[in-house]
């Protein structure tokens, strides 16, 4: 009888080998669940920065020549690809952009577009420096909206 419980012993250790060798490796279904899980959560986070835009009026001193509006005088640093400096509550330089995209007013002056990307979306107001020209503070829901619209001039 001793071989026939030596022979079962065997049997087992090898079903044993087997069985483990065949299950699928990785985590277990607990942790691929808590996996789930954490995916879904990150996905619903807002996203850690956003573009802000906007507009840059120019008034008074500006000049329009071969179709391209442009600050004269003393506001010669006023064009195309001008900075435009986004800071957060502290003073800190968050991000850096330009303003593009110079249109005449009639006469009157040139608008701008606003463009700065990869702004800290953790801010509850912005300060907006356009050239060297001061800052100018916005609330994070009007630069997060689109809604900034900064004047230069009488």
């Amino acid at each position: 009888m001793a071989p026939f419980v030596g022979g079962v012993a065997v049997g087992a250790l090898l079903l044993s080998v087997v069985w483990g060798l065949s299950q699928p490796k990785g985590p277990g279904p607990g942790v691929l669940f808590q996996s789930a899980i954490g995916s879904t959560a990150d996905a619903e986070k807002s996203p850690t920065t956003f573009t802000l835009v906007g507009t840059f009026s120019l008034y008074g001193s500006s000049s329009s020549i071969g179709g391209t509006c442009h600050g004269s005088g003393g506001y010669s640093d006023i064009a195309d690809g001008a900075s435009v400096t986004v800071y957060d509550a502290a003073g800190k330089v968050d991000a850096v952009g330009a303003i593009t995209k110079p249109q005449g007013l009639d006469g009157l002056g040139c608008t701008f577009s606003i463009v700065v990307s990869a702004v800290p979306n953790d801010e509850k107001f912005y300060q907006i420096e356009i050239s060297h020209r001061g800052k100018v503070t916005v609330t994070a829901d009007d630069a997060k909206a689109g809604r900034v619209s900064l004047t230069l001039g009488n």
